[in-house]
């Protein structure tokens, strides 16, 4: 089964181990987006002798791309916006450090890459789901 792609496929033999050619001139680079961007605002709470908290926010923001070469419909990522945040307590001594976290708040389906092994499907990776934990931290 040949792939279908927009990008010149040449000697290529059926049923044999003879290399093929796949030139995708002209076409813009699988998994770069023509617009990227991140932000990151960290605040500080200070807890006057009990020690502080941070606060954390940031996300990342890619524009369409292509993520393989077939160049087709099915491999085609929308532009996305990824948002994370994290709260951390201190303790006044940083002996004790204890972390929450959330990435991909609002729950986004975001492909990362792939192919289209069988047209018209694409069998895509897809970058982790809304996740969230903590962790504590004891310095000695």
């Amino acid at each position: 089964v040949i792939t279908p792609t927009t990008c010149q496929l040449t000697g290529f033999v059926a049923n044999t181990f003879v290399p093929a050619t796949l030139d995708c001139s002209g076409q813009t680079m699988i998994r770069a987006p023509k617009w990227s961007a991140s932000a990151g605002y960290q605040h500080r709470f200070d807890l006057q002798g009990s020690g502080e908290i941070l606060a954390d926010v940031d996300m990342t923001y890619a524009s369409r791309r292509f993520l393989s070469p077939e160049y087709g419909p099915f491999t085609i990522q929308s532009g996305q916006a990824l948002f994370n945040a994290s709260l951390t307590y201190n303790t006044d001594s940083k002996i004790v450090s204890i972390r929450g976290w959330i990435r991909n708040i609002a729950n986004k389906r975001i492909m990362s890459g792939g192919g289209a092994s069988t047209s018209p499907y694409a069998q895509m990776t897809l970058q982790p789901p809304r996740t969230f934990g903590f962790s504590v931290r004891y310095a000695f």
